[in-house]
């Protein structure tokens, strides 16, 4: 430490010399990018750039990524409302420009405060009454919207609604947030019964807007959550067409008055009644297509010959996918998985014969045989997921690939089961390497 004009000791003389040959290195090494007479003005504050961004008088240097991803993510959005939510929400420091890291489908913070500025007019609150009542992104951006629209109680499965970009989920959240019975809002897909509504609000937070509609319909029939979420998993998730519909409800009484059936059976069952009951199969005598079983009933069926009957449906895909003229394909050229962990080998590899299609739809006792025609036309890959070790090889589970989309799409075990923690483990890994993005729904 040094007191009034005591020289300079030669440390403190070496640390300035260094600090002033940083500054000019810096200096140096910004001037080929950014000359003098368009030099422009770093900023680091948030709110400062948020101005700028909204004026476009486009007078700062945004370096730092959180003001790039506002700037790229705005866009055309530049409306008063949404400006006031950012600045305010900066001052409630609300991390709401963080990067999202999901599929590309899926949408960050800020993408949720656009759509909640749309609605700004209907706001029963101001934005600048608001108070952060959490360090949570998630939990204030929920706070904030029922401050801005709820009235009364919202359920939590409804965030989503600013999150998917849904018009109608959006409306549905208000209306709930006025105070009104889900059962009067607009374009329900399904009309709701007042104890299906009740059991509506009940629904788990991660279920979503159209998930909650099934589990109000299913708890409803005396269903139970880990039900719910085995049909979830299934082909008929989010079918709400209003016929079949009435139909399905007739499937969940069956399978709860057989609760010794393996869930794992669920998907392949309804596959194969979709399959009997609603394609087309043949034309009639007016020419219109109409499929084997037009009025299959869930009346008086056992179990057991159900299966027999799926497993006959399956059987018969893989003849009659022998008889298709796609015996091979071109691989796509997407990189596979060869993983070593220890003495156990993980592998992805696509799968480019026919033969070996129907032999892992045989083996994995799902119906990925039916997939030659869109595998030969180049619409999708089909890829295995083994594990070998000392004991032989174990297939795992079955990986279908969108090539146009470049999105895992399907990922399914034995007898459709979804995959477990483990296995997308190494589904990630594998997604990583090949560059391929995972769909939300079975992340």
């Amino acid at each position: 430490m040094r007191f009034g004009n005591q020289p300079k000791s030669n440390k403190m003389k070496k640390k300035e010399l260094q600090q002033k040959k940083f500054r000019e290195e810096r200096e140096q090494q910004v001037a080929p990018i950014l000359p003098v007479h368009v030099l422009k003005t770093k900023v680091r504050n948030l709110s400062k750039a948020i101005e700028e961004i909204f004026a476009g008088t486009d007078k700062l240097v945004h370096s730092e990524t959180k003001i790039q991803n506002i700037k790229s993510v705005v866009g055309i959005c530049k409306t008063e409302g949404l400006k006031r939510i950012l600045l305010h929400l900066v001052n409630q420091k609300v991390d709401f420009a963080e990067k999202g890291h999901h599929d590309e489908n899926a949408k960050t913070p800020l993408n949720a405060l656009i759509n909640l500025s749309k609605y700004i007019h209907k706001a029963i609150r101001s934005i600048e009454d608001w108070e952060s009542p959490s360090h949570n992104t998630t939990r204030s951006i929920a706070n904030f919207s029922r401050h801005l629209y709820g009235k009364y109680f919202i359920p939590s499965f409804m965030d989503e609604a600013w999150y998917n970009n849904s018009t109608t989920h959006q409306n549905w959240f208000l209306h709930i947030g006025e105070g009104h019975n889900i059962r009067t809002a607009q374009r329900l897909p399904v009309p709701l019964t007042k104890r299906e509504a009740h059991f509506f609000m009940q629904a788990p937070k991660d279920m979503g807007p159209l998930n909650a509609i099934r589990y109000g319909q299913i708890v409803n029939m005396g269903g139970n959550e880990a039900f719910v979420r085995q049909i979830l998993k299934t082909r008929i998730a989010n079918d709400y067409d209003v016929e079949r519909n009435k139909f399905y409800q007739s499937i969940f009484v069956w399978f709860m008055a057989n609760p010794m059936l393996d869930t794992c059976h669920y998907a392949s069952i309804l596959d194969y009644i979709h399959n009997q009951k609603y394609v087309g199969y043949r034309l009639n005598e007016q020419g219109m297509m109409i499929p084997r079983q037009s009025n299959f009933c869930m009346k008086g069926r056992d179990p057991e010959s159900l299966l027999k009957q799926v497993e006959a449906w399956h059987r018969q895909i893989g003849k009659e996918n022998r008889g298709n003229n796609f015996p091979e394909w071109a691989a796509c050229g997407r990189k596979g998985l060869y993983h070593k962990t220890n003495e156990t080998l993980h592998t992805v590899r696509e799968i480019c014969t026919q033969k070996e299609l129907i032999e892992e739809g045989r083996k994995m006792h799902h119906c990925v045989g039916s997939y030659a025609g869109s595998c030969a036309r180049r619409e999708i890959s089909i890829w295995s997921y083994e594990v070998m070790d000392n004991t032989g090889v174990e297939k795992v589970l079955t990986l279908e690939v969108s090539n146009r989309d470049n999105i895992i799409r399907q990922a399914r075990g034995k007898y459709n089961k979804m995959p477990t923690a483990s296995d997308m483990h190494f589904v990630k890994m594998w997604s990583r390497e090949a560059g391929i993005c995972l769909s939300k729904h079975i992340i």
